[in-house]
């Protein structure tokens, strides 16, 4: 029995679902063979030799791909065989004589295309279980199909299993984010709000360090400047590990107030989990599948960005709270451990796979 990933995302591309196909992939890989079926050249060097995984693929052109891929599975798969996609647009490599075994991820923000509705009712009627990364994202489908199984797994396979401890000890309240920087994330909001909060409690001192590049970062160092602002905050563009890492440790509170716009919201948020390992409270927002990791008033908050002063109220209490976010935080940190590891949402997503109640 193999496991046969249908993929269109794989390192060494970056981004988040690149990240959890690779997580899936070795974190199974001691549990099954690995066959990964990706629409593009993936070097081995990336998968360490003495996993059970082999890379498979053939290169056409882009319309043809999904083409040569069924041809291919067509012979090279078996019913025993077990089929894993990363969404639902991969299912149609998968031969229509294949009837089980076929496990869709669902991640958010592709269930708010309706004009796709014939194409994804297809796909996942092919499926013996889509696999959702919250209980936003498990509704969402539920708009698509009623009859099927969905379950809810953290998209959070390739996090350690290990805690990590914040080494914060500086006077000044450190805000962190880390992220593509786009209008969704609301940080120009959250920007709108510090500086309103700055202005009004002279007194009130903070830095907020900023990861990550993106359409809107002109748009918010442009804020940062015509306003003065510059003292307090910094912006990094892409950070390695070693960096993220340091930031995460030095700071009081994440924060990415993410808000539903158009067709983009944030599914689930890896990067509130990230936070909530290294013991840090998150600011998130009510939009989206936030909730299932930032608990209101417990590990964090979710915050409803489009009413400013709701927004602005918050990160004043949180400015002025510093012993109540370091509480918040170990409970974050609680809560990681028990859900949101790599090791506990690969065992939830093994059980799925092999069928197990």
């Amino acid at each position: 029995m193999r496991l046969i990933i249908v993929t269109q995302t794989f390192p060494p591309r970056i981004g988040g679902m690149e990240a959890v196909m690779e997580g899936i992939s070795i974190g199974l890989s001691k549990q099954f063979p690995i066959k990964i079926f990706p629409n593009f050249s993936v070097s081995k060097r990336y998968i360490p030799k003495d996993l059970l995984i082999d890379i498979l693929y053939f290169p056409a052109p882009k319309f043809l791909k999904a083409y040569f891929k069924k041809l291919f599975l067509y012979f090279y798969a078996d019913e025993k065989d077990i089929f894993l996609c990363d969404s639902w647009k991969s299912v149609n490599a998968i031969p229509k004589k294949f009837k089980d075994n076929i496990h869709i991820l669902g991640h958010g923000q592709e269930y708010l295309n309706h004009n796709k509705r014939k194409r994804i009712v297809n796909a996942l009627k092919r499926a013996s279980s889509i696999i959702a990364n919250s209980n936003y994202t498990k509704a969402l489908i539920k708009n698509f199909v009623s009859n099927k199984s969905i379950h809810v797994i953290p998209p959070t396979y390739m996090l350690p299993e290990n805690v990590s401890k914040k080494r914060n000890h500086k006077k000044i309240f450190n805000f962190f984010s880390v992220a593509r920087i786009e209008q969704r994330k609301g940080f120009l909001e959250s920007l709108m709000a510090l500086h309103e909060i700055k202005s009004e409690n002279s007194e009130l001192n903070f830095h907020w360090h900023i990861a990550g590049d993106g359409p809107q970062i002109n748009l918010l160092k442009k804020f940062v400047k015509d306003n003065h602002m510059t003292p307090f905050i910094t912006f990094y563009g892409y950070v390695d590990n070693k960096m993220k890492d340091n930031l995460f440790s030095q700071s009081d509170l994440f924060l990415m107030p993410s808000y539903h716009i158009e067709r983009s919201v944030e599914g689930f948020g890896i990067v509130y989990a990230e936070a909530a390992r290294y013991g840090l409270a998150s600011l998130a927002g009510a939009d989206g599948g936030a909730s299932d990791v930032v608990k209101d008033k417990i590990s964090g908050w979710c915050v409803d960005v489009k009413k400013q002063g709701e927004l602005k109220k918050i990160l004043l209490f949180a400015l002025k709270n510093k012993a109540l976010l370091l509480k918040m935080g170990n409970e974050a940190q609680k809560i990681y451990s028990n859900n949101f590891a790599g090791k506990v949402a690969l065992e939830k997503l093994s059980k799925v796979l092999k069928k197990i109640n």
